[in-house]
Parts: C-alpha cells; sequence; structure tokens
C-alpha cells in the first residue's frame, strides 16, 4: 500500500502528503472494486470510515493528550500593610492613597508703574512734513496765556498768517484766516500782522 494513501487514510490532504478527495476515491476503488459503488459517491471522512473497515493494517493515527498541569491551591500570604499609612476599620485593612502635594510657584510680582503725568518742556520751533513752524504752546506760555488768544503770526516765514485759538480742552493751536474762521472768531480780526514774536511778524 501506498503511503500516500495511508496518510490519506489518516486524514491528510495533498499538500500534507496524503491525497485529495479524487485520487482518494480512485486508489481505494482500485484496491477494492467491490466496493467501488460505495467509494464513488463518498466524502472524506466517510472514506476514513472504510479505510478503518477495509485496510486493517493501516496505522491509524492516535490522538496525543497532554496531561493537565498542575496548580497550586495555595495562596500567597498578603503582605502586611504599612501601619503609617494605613489603618484598620471594621476588621478590614483600608490604605487610602497618598495624594501628592501640589508645588505652587510664587508669582513674580511685576514693580508697579507709576501712572502720573509726564509733562514735556514745549518747543519754540516745531517741525512738520510742511517745514519748520512757530509752536503754539510754546507762544501761549511765554507771552501772556490767554491775553495771546487772537494773535496772528506768519508761523512759517512764508507770508501765510494764522490765528491763536483755544480750544475747549484748553490746548491752544494755529487757525487759518478762512472765511469760516473769520465770522466765527471775532478776535482773529481781519488776519493781518499782529505776533508779539518779532521774527515771525
Amino acid at each position: 500500500m501506498s503511503e500516500t494513501l495511508v496518510n490519506a487514510c489518516n486524514g491528510k490532504t495533498k499538500g500534507n502528503g496524503g491525497l485529495n478527495l479524487p485520487e482518494f476515491r480512485s486508489q481505494l476503488s482500485k484496491k477494492y472494486p467491490s466496493q467501488s459503488d460505495t467509494i464513488k459517491n463518498a466524502k472524506r471522512k466517510e472514506l476514513q470510515s472504510l479505510c478503518k473497515r477495509l485496510l486493517k493494517d493501516v496505522p491509524v493515527k492516535k490522538r496525543v493528550t497532554f496531561a493537565p498541569k498542575k496548580v497550586s491551591l495555595k495562596r500567597k500570604a498578603p503582605k502586611e500593610p504599612r501601619v503609617d499609612v494605613c489603618r484598620r476599620i471594621g476588621g478590614k485593612w483600608v490604605c487610602p492613597m497618598k495624594k501628592v502635594p501640589k508645588v505652587k510657584i510664587p508669582k513674580i510680582k511685576k514693580p508697579a508703574v507709576s501712572k502720573r503725568t509726564i509733562h514735556y518742556e514745549p518747543v519754540r520751533i516745531k517741525p512738520t512734513k510742511t517745514g519748520d513752524r512757530l509752536s503754539a504752546r510754546w507762544y501761549y506760555d511765554n507771552y501772556g496765556d490767554d491775553s495771546t488768544v487772537g494773535d496772528r503770526c506768519n508761523i512759517r516765514k512764508d507770508g501765510e498768517y494764522k490765528c491763536l485759538l483755544k480750544r475747549d480742552n484748553g490746548s491752544p493751536y494755529w487757525a487759518g484766516c478762512t472765511k469760516g474762521t473769520l465770522a466765527k472768531h471775532s478776535e482773529c480780526g481781519d488776519c493781518s500782522s499782529n505776533c508779539q514774536y518779532s521774527d515771525f511778524m
């Protein structure tokens, strides 16, 4: 008897050294023609049972059984609880988790900044995009404060006179001699030269 037939009887397919189902049927039919009708439509499990009945000399593969591992039922002795952390309540040890205290990072206080108003000394000549001009604040402070309101000066030395006026917040400024300004502010007069600073008359 061929080794492949023996392997097929023990449940092995062609890939594992046995036979595929058609070959298995063919070889059994050749060996036992009287059983060819039964073998013809039998499935693999049925062919294997036929092998046991017809081929008594075929070594049938035995199942290998392993003895179960012995499991020790002895429990390990519990560790002694820490007395400084745990305490006994009603016959049981209660061990609360220790909370790690959070480290507070001290806030660095910023030095207090003084909010007092810084006073700047007014300049006589104020630089602008269109050229240097006479400072309204300097003229106001040096020639009599409110008595200077209405003075007309050639502030850029270009022949165009401006009239000194005062805003609601108290800051002085040079106003152009337009019809609207002259109509609203009679102190500007006809906007002719009336400047106390001789360089800008």
